[in-house]
C-alpha cells in the first residue's frame, strides 16, 4: 500500500489538474466526514492522509457496488468502493452513478470534465482495396523476376525489406489512396455498430437497472443479472459476426477504421489474400 501511495504522490506533484478514478476497495472510509469506521484499517488511514495532503475532493456519495443478496442493504454506509477524486473542485460536474458495465457488480461513474479543447482538423488516409486494379496488380507481380530481386540480398532481413519495397510500390501504383477528413471534436465511433436487437437489450437492461435501484428487490436483482448476461452474449456474437463479414469480404483493411490501415502489414495481408482468391496462377 505504501508503494501505491508513493506512486500516486509522484503523479499528484504537479500544478495541473489531477483526476483519479477507479475501484480503490476501501469500504471503511466515510467520505462525508471523513471518519473511519475502523481505526485498525491502516490502508484507509494511509489513503486518507494522502488525499488530505493533496487536497483531493471525493465526488462519489452513493454506493457503487450492487448488493449480493436480498438481506444486504444496497445503500449502507461505508460501501463506496469506486472513487472519483480531483484536486480542483470546479473541474468535474454532472457526476452520476449509473448502470454497471456488462455483468460487473460495480456501477459505472459518469462525469464531465471542464477543460479547454483546441479545435483542429486531422486527416486519415487509407488504401481502398475494394476498387484496386487487380488485373494490373497480377501483371505487375507476374513480370517480376524474384531471383534477380533477391540476388543481392545476403540475409533474411534484406530479402524481407526488398519484398516490402516491391509490394509497397505495387500498392502505391494500383490501389487508390482515400482521405477521410475529421475533427477531433467530433464524436467518432471507432468500434462495431450494434444491431437493433442489441440496442433493444441494452435499453431493457437500463430500464431494469433503474427499477432495481429504486425498489431493490431480489426479483429485480435476478432480472438484472439475467439481462446483463444476455447483453454480454449478444454483444459478443455481434462483434463476431462483424469480424466474419470482414474476412468474407476479402478486404482485411476494414479491420480498423483508424490510420493503422496505413501499416504495410495490413496492406500486404489484404493484397495476398485477394491475389489467392483472384489469380489463376495461385491455385
Amino acid at each position: 500500500m505504501r508503494q501505491f501511495i508513493k506512486c500516486l504522490e509522484t503523479l499528484c506533484e504537479t500544478d495541473a489538474t489531477v483526476v483519479l478514478s477507479g475501484d480503490f476497495n476501501m469500504p471503511y472510509l466515510d467520505w462525508s466526514c471523513p471518519v473511519f469506521i475502523s481505526d485498525n484499517d491502516r490502508c484507509s488511514t494511509l489513503f486518507n492522509e494522502f488525499a488530505s495532503f493533496f487536497a483531493l475532493k471525493q465526488f462519489v456519495d452513493v454506493n457503487t457496488r450492487l448488493k449480493t443478496s436480498s438481506t444486504s442493504s444496497f445503500n449502507s454506509s461505508g460501501s463506496i468502493l469506486d472513487l472519483l477524486l480531483c484536486n480542483d473542485v470546479f473541474a468535474l460536474h454532472n457526476v452520476s452513478v449509473n448502470t454497471p458495465f456488462s455483468t460487473s457488480d460495480h456501477c459505472t461513474i459518469d462525469f464531465n470534465i471542464l477543460c479547454h479543447v483546441k479545435l483542429f482538423k486531422h486527416n486519415f488516409e487509407y488504401r481502398n482495396f475494394n476498387v484496386a486494379d487487380w488485373n494490373n496488380i497480377n501483371t505487375f507481380l507476374n513480370n517480376i523476376n524474384w531471383d534477380d530481386a533477391f540476388a543481392e540480398c545476403s540475409s533474411p532481413e534484406e530479402c524481407y525489406n526488398e519484398f516490402n519495397t516491391i509490394i509497397s510500390h505495387c500498392i502505391d501504383c494500383f490501389v487508390p489512396l482515400c482521405v477521410v477528413k475529421t475533427s477531433l471534436t467530433n464524436k467518432s465511433r471507432f468500434g462495431v455498430p450494434y444491431p437493433l436487437h442489441v440496442k433493444k437489450l441494452l435499453r431493457q437492461k437500463l430500464s431494469i437497472w433503474k427499477r432495481f435501484k429504486a425498489y431493490r428487490t431480489e426479483s429485480l436483482r435476478l432480472q438484472y443479472r439475467d439481462i446483463s448476461s444476455r447483453c454480454r452474449y449478444a454483444i459478443y456474437k455481434s462483434v463476431q459476426h462483424y469480424e466474419e463479414s470482414i474476412i468474407d469480404s476479402n478486404n482485411l483493411g476494414r479491420f480498423s477504421d483508424t490510420p493503422i490501415q496505413n501499416l504495410l502489414i495490413n496492406q500486404m495481408l489484404a493484397l495476398c489474400s485477394s491475389l489467392m482468391a483472384r489469380s489463376p496462377l495461385i491455385q
